[in-house]
């Protein structure tokens, strides 16, 4: 049942996001959005599942029947059959109604009947404690929150900007209508301008899944066979998409430059009234290639096809009521501008189109290598053509974690090898994050040679390693590696303790011959359950198969 594979439209997701926050579970919706993605196994069932599981919620599928139901423990996730499988998130079951959580968050409220007309049959049942959440979430969220800000920053500027521009343009021209068209052609500019961005992005990314949610909203309605097809194209090499986002953005240059420069900006609201006038060509022609030629609908066109449509009867409209205006004052200026404004956008879209189209197919095959990646059966099937070592006795090194974990995670490092540092934080993440799910075993590379200047600091490692006290050791490991710089007199300094006694010793000597043994040649070098860690996997790689 966990097999069973769902719609990749965003349901997985939305059901994670709601099911967690009935549960009241502290989750960030990236968190699970990137968990979910990068799951060999998405869009299905087990990718939420092992995604509950991460987060340390208890969770089952089973098949029951509908007094079986009445008495699951709720919230809990319910399979539905419609045009394919998709999560309902229950929130209560009645004798005769069910309640569920929709994708906006709403408590929606149905018959029996209409419920089993749809249920499958199948639940995910699912039960969480003080324990379960995510493991980093204050960060993760403060990083959330930190991104949303920028964004409404950069929308808030954007904001900011039309309304500085349209108090500059009312200061100087002293005439409310005038004013009044003026931002009502600046607003239609900028939206129009970004539906035109969107056009573009769905060029080259088709598969996004906002823009396929929005262009497959009916059953007519399918934005890639418009786009696709040769009523898109003015020109071989020039779509139509392309076009409306110079028109939008060479409109919106134009009402810019009119707010700052008084003398022509008659004449450039003008230009800009008779381009939404004649932009109505367009429309009809657009509509009648849907409708007739193509017999298919893009959402996205026929938005834009409204904006100029609305532009073009509001600068008809006012065409009646001022009169046409003409052009005056610097003909050649007004006419070098508008050349300018038009043609840069599509220069600069031509010249990173490919870019683009390379970034989305590149962003495509990395998740889909992350899958395979990812998939345990896949990777044991690579660590276990890796070169494999004998089990290594606690006594040797250092150990941290829970000494009977199924997944044991060796390292052999140097105190002064800079890969190593780089890699200790991540180390001490897996310590943090699965102690009672992980063994950690620390191998050092030095010998107890006075002349190798690696033993002084693992002498002191060593040492501290014998009085048993894991929670120093962890803190020695961290003010070592985490420091700027290794300089072992300060260190030594705060860590005074025996470093001479025959057990450091031993033990550097044995660590010493066990890497000439097992021909370590190079530092950190990291090995999973007796079985050196393959190249393409890094050390932030190692949670994924951690064993819960």
């Amino acid at each position: 049942m966990l097999k069973l594979l769902l719609n990749d439209d965003g349901t997985l997701e939305n059901a994670g996001i709601q099911l967690t926050r009935l549960l009241k579970v502290k989750v960030t919706k990236s968190f699970i959005r990137q968990y979910l993605h990068r799951h060999s196994n998405y869009p299905s069932l087990t990718a939420l599942s092992d995604c509950l599981s991460d987060l340390n919620i208890e969770n089952g599928a089973f098949r029951i029947n509908y007094d079986e139901l009445k008495v699951y423990p709720v919230p809990l996730l319910a399979v539905v059959e419609t045009d394919n499988q998709e999560l309902m998130v229950v929130s209560s079951v009645e004798d005769n109604t069910i309640s569920y959580v929709d994708k906006r968050g709403h408590n929606i409220e149905i018959y029996k009947e209409d419920f089993l007309s749809q249920w499958s049959g199948v639940v995910l049942a699912v039960n969480s404690s003080e324990n379960s959440g995510e493991k980093n979430y204050i960060k993760q969220h403060r990083a959330d929150l930190v991104y949303k800000a920028k964004t409404i920053a950069a929308l808030g500027s954007i904001l900011f900007f039309c309304i500085f521009c349209t108090i500059h343009y009312a200061m100087s021209s002293n005439d409310w209508k005038s004013t009044i068209a003026y931002a009502v052609l600046q607003l239609l500019s900028i939206f129009g301008l970004g539906v035109c961005f969107l056009l573009l992005l769905y060029e080259v990314d088709s598969e996004n899944k906002a823009l396929k949610k929005i262009c497959s909203v009916k059953k007519n309605v399918n934005c890639k066979a418009v786009l696709n097809s040769k009523y898109a194209k003015l020109l071989p090499g020039l779509t139509f998409s392309e076009i409306g986002f110079a028109f939008f953005f060479g409109n919106l240059s134009l009402l810019t430059l009119a707010s700052f420069d008084s003398s022509i900006a008659s004449s450039l609201i003008s230009l800009v009234k008779i381009m939404y006038v004649f932009s109505i060509i367009g429309v009809f022609i657009s509509i009648y290639a849907q409708w007739k030629l193509i017999k298919e609908w893009c959402t996205l066109c026929l938005v834009v096809q409204s904006v100029l449509f609305i532009g073009s009867i509001i600068s008809f409209y006012l065409y009646i009521v001022d009169g046409f205006g003409g052009l005056s004052g610097d003909i050649g200026t007004i006419l070098t501008c508008t050349l300018f404004f038009f043609t840069i956008p599509l220069l600069l879209w031509k010249s990173m189109k490919g870019d683009f189209k390379d970034f989305f197919t590149y962003k495509s095959l990395a998740m889909e290598l992350n899958r395979l990646k990812f998939n345990h059966p896949i990777f044991e099937s690579i660590l276990t053509t890796q070169k494999k070592i004998e089990k290594v006795p606690d006594t040797l090194g250092i150990t941290l974690g829970n000494p009977d974990a199924s997944t044991v995670v060796l390292k052999v490092c140097s105190p002064y090898c800079d890969p190593c540092a780089k890699a200790h934080p991540e180390y001490k993440k897996l310590l943090e994050t699965y102690h009672d799910n992980i063994k950690l075993h620390i191998i050092f590379s030095a010998s107890s040679s006075w002349e190798d200047p690696r033993s002084f600091p693992v002498k002191i490692f060593m040492a501290i390693n014998l009085t048993k006290d894991k929670k120093l050791i962890e803190k020695a490991l961290d003010d070592w590696y985490n420091a700027k710089e290794k300089n072992f007199e300060v260190f030594a300094t705060k860590y005074q303790i025996n470093v001479d006694s025959h057990e450091v010793i031993d033990q550097i000597d044995k660590m010493y011959k066990w890497t000439k043994d097992n021909d370590i040649t190079f530092t950190p070098t990291f090995f999973i359950n007796g079985y050196q860690m393959p190249e393409m996997y890094s050390v932030q790689d190692i949670p994924n198969f951690v064993r819960v």
